[in-house]
This record gives C-alpha cells, structure tokens and sequence, in this order.
C-alpha cells in the first residue's frame, strides 16, 4: 500500500486563499443583509412618526373652534402658516382660555392679529400651536437647520411648554408644506389654496374678514425621515402621510 502523502504548500495556500474568499463573501452577505434590515426598521420608525403626528394633528384640527366664547370675540382660527398653525379650541378640561390681549404665539410681521382677540374674563378654549423647530427657539427659520437636519412637531397650549408630537420631521426646505388652505381668500367666489393666509396673500384679510370665515378646510402632508443616509443613494429613507380637515366652524356664510 503505497503512502499517504500529505498537502504541499502550495495546495495549502490555494485553500486558505479560496476558503477566505468565502468567508470574505459570506460577510459581506452578512452585513449586506444587515444594513438592509437596519434600514427597514429605520423606515419603519418613520412611518410610524408620521403616522402619529398625522393622527394628532388631525384629532385636534377637527375640533378647532369647539368651546370657543365666540359671542365674546374669541376667534377659532389665528394664524395660518405652512409650517405653524394657531388655533383655539376646548380640548382639555382642566384648562382655561389664555387672556384676551395676550400676543399669538408664533405671530410674524403681516398677520391679522397682533394679539389673541376679545372681550370675556374667561372661556373654556385654550389656544393651540402646532409648529416645526429644531433650536427650540419657536420659530421656523435660518438659523434652525443646513439641508437634511430634521425637525420636531412641537405642540404648545396657551404659549405654555411645548410638547414632542414627531420626530424626524423633514426639513422644509427639503420638503413641502406642512399645512395648506383652503378658502375664498379674494371674495371672486372660488375657492384657492394659500400655503400662507395673511393680509397680503388675501384681500378678505386684509378687509378685516376673521380668518375662520375665509378658511374652509386644512390640508395636511407630513413628511418624516429615517436616521441615516442610504450607503448606496445617501439620501434619507421617507414616508409621507397626507390628509385634510374641515372643521364645523370654518364654514364661511
């Protein structure tokens, strides 16, 4: 019976290259299925992101108005913006309305109201603010972000502590509009959609008609990221959830 003879070194080292070529394959495979599943969760956690600002803003949108000492000059909607929108409503129970004469949160330079309208001591609907921010400054501007920094859905109530609603929201200069309007904004008997109502973008404003009375519905379209940059395309994962509401007391005579 002839010997066995054992492995040269050069089968030795064609084997260890080509078992590590496998291994090597088998990693990458590995960590491949890896990130894909990474960024499945990642987009996942932004679906649900929108999905629950999406639901809370509708909730409370749909009750705009509700409470309101109308009889008295509290007004239902005071400001329309398409990153923040300030509205007064009966939501919470053990909370009053904010004072007459206080200023609109979030108010810029061209909205209709200085500060919050009326003449009662007291009503049961508190002022709401739903806005996008990333400083924590309240305001939507320059200094908040560079492009692919996102954003919080904040919600404050009677310009108190402001509230998480979404995370991850896309930066607007990156995306659309958070809010939209409808209405007559012009009195030509049509309606248009304003991603801004103010007294330049409508002359019923500007002629004094309450925002409540110009605005018949609010369109709503969030917008959330993932974490992280996809390795191949380096752009964020999204999801996007779009609705609209029209309160009962948007309904222009």
């Amino acid at each position: 019976m002839a010997p066995r003879r054992g492995f040269s070194l050069l089968e030795l080292l064609v084997a260890l290259a080509v078992g590590g070529l496998v291994l090597a394959a088998v990693v990458q495979v590995c960590v491949g299925q890896q990130r894909a599943l990474g960024g499945q969760e990642e987009l996942a956690d932004a679906h649900q992101n929108a999905r629950i600002g999406l639901e809370e803003l509708t909730r409370a949108l749909a009750s705009l108005g509700a409470g309101t000492a109308g009889d008295r000059g509290q007004l239902s909607l005071l400001l329309a913006h398409p990153f923040q929108v300030v509205f007064t409503a009966d939501l919470d129970p053990a909370q009053g309305a904010q004072a007459p004469g206080t200023a609109v949160p979030g108010r810029q330079a061209g909205d209709p109201y200085p500060t919050i309208p009326g003449t009662y001591a007291a009503a049961p609907a508190e002022t709401y603010r739903f806005t996008l921010d990333r400083t924590g400054d309240g305001a939507v501007d320059g200094t908040d972000c560079t492009r692919g920094e996102q954003y919080t859905l904040w919600r404050e109530v009677n310009g108190g502590p402001v509230r998480e609603v979404a995370l991850g929201v896309a930066n607007p200069r990156v995306g659309v509009a958070l809010f939209r309007y409808e209405g007559d904004f012009d009195g030509d008997g049509t309606s248009e959609v304003l991603e801004r109502v103010t007294a330049a973008t409508s002359s019923r404003v500007a002629a004094g008609v309450p925002l409540e009375r110009v605005v018949r519905r609010i369109s709503l379209d969030l917008v959330t990221e993932t974490g992280s940059r996809d390795r191949r395309t380096g752009e964020y994962g999204r999801a996007r959830l779009v609705t609209s509401v029209a309160p009962r007391c948007l309904c222009p005579p």
